[in-house]
């Protein structure tokens, strides 16, 4: 009876996730022809709303999941040192005049509104993939799969919107070096600090 419970409830997880991923993927390519800054605020509320009641009516903790301010100033200087490497690497690999000339144009003609969405951006593929999906995969299947398979999906969600492999690559790269972290120094990289790690990505990468 236990046993049968049990393989039942994963059964239930497993089919959540499938349904979640599918419609993530379908949204994601819909965003193509239909991108709107409003139906991204609606599909990041809605999303974050059913992921907040699903940690509710499970025995996950916001503290467990990462979701905490926990020595804030230990963890800003993790996300500050970690997003320099990054972007040096990331540099070395590219041509640095070229990255300074499109960069330094872009941040001159920043809007609040791009600024805003791409914070919101950031809180919501943190929170999904890094603080939740991480955890939930890894109770289901194992640490490495959880890991390489959250990845591949960040990268996917965002495929459709620039339909590029390397770019593809680099959101898949950039998702496992996170998420390892987050497995690694949970105490360091929260959603706070992956958030603004992913935040000054978005803008200075």
């Amino acid at each position: 009876m236990i046993t049968n419970l049990y393989k039942e409830n994963h059964f239930k997880k497993y089919l959540f996730f499938f349904i979640f991923c599918t419609l993530e993927l379908y949204f994601s390519f819909m965003k193509k022809n239909y991108s709107s800054i409003k139906l991204d605020v609606i599909h990041v509320l809605i999303v974050l709303g059913i992921l907040i009641l699903c940690i509710h009516k499970s025995n996950y903790s916001y503290q467990d999941l990462g979701i905490h301010l926990s020595h804030p100033f230990s963890q800003l200087i993790c996300s500050l040192f970690t997003v320099t490497v990054l972007l040096l690497s990331y540099y070395y690999l590219n041509d640095f005049q070229v990255w300074i000339y499109r960069e330094l144009r872009l941040l001159r003609s920043m809007s609040v509104s791009y600024f805003l969405l791409a914070l919101l951006i950031s809180i919501y593929s943190e929170f999904v993939w890094r603080c939740f999906f991480l955890s939930f995969l890894k109770e289901l299947t194992n640490k490495t799969f959880s890991l390489i398979f959250t990845s591949i999906l960040c990268g996917l969600v965002y495929f459709p919107a620039n339909p590029d492999i390397i770019h593809l690559m680099h959101t898949a790269l950039l998702g496992f070096i996170m998420g390892y972290l987050r497995y690694n120094s949970p105490e360091k990289f929260t959603l706070f600090s992956l958030t603004i790690i992913h935040l000054l990505w978005i803008l200075l990468h």
